[in-house]
């Protein structure tokens, strides 16, 4: 089943990329260093199963570092889950030129972040919740300037 959903994810974001292409060529005058253009599919933050006191999202933030293909995945406790007594893990996934990476990030009293070289062009970011479960971020294509 988890093979199943990495390749409906990897599927619809192949799907929408055109898509956003069109959109980010059209904003390309404006775009500004960070964060990077992008399309969440199921938005940006990670939606967490309540247990106890641990409760609500995660907020997911792209910054990129100008010229350098490097992207910081920002993880921002909007709620208990991610705080002191509420730790959750996090794993950042990314397909790009630079090749598949992946990053398990712990989330445990306040915001934590993972830096990732994504190199240039397209690339695909996957922040998905580990521990507890949840609805993922979803796909991010960015391309970097």
């Amino acid at each position: 089943m988890p093979r199943t959903r990495r390749i409906t994810h990897v599927l619809t974001a192949f799907a929408t990329a055109a898509a956003t292409a069109i959109g980010l060529a059209a904003a390309a005058g404006t775009a500004t260093a960070a964060p990077p253009p992008g399309f969440a599919l199921v938005g940006t933050q990670l939606t967490l199963a309540p247990d106890g006191a641990c409760r609500g999202n995660i907020l997911v933030g792209l910054d990129q570092t100008p010229h350098s293909g490097e992207l910081t995945v920002t993880l921002t406790p909007a709620g208990t889950w991610g705080t002191a007594g509420c730790a959750a893990d996090v794993q950042v996934d990314t397909i790009s030129a630079a090749g598949p990476q992946h990053r398990l990030v712990h989330v445990d009293g306040g915001p934590a972040s993972t830096t990732v070289d994504i190199g240039y062009g397209f690339a695909m970011v996957n922040v998905d919740s580990v521990d507890p479960a949840g609805w993922n971020a979803g796909y991010h294509i960015v391309m970097v300037p």
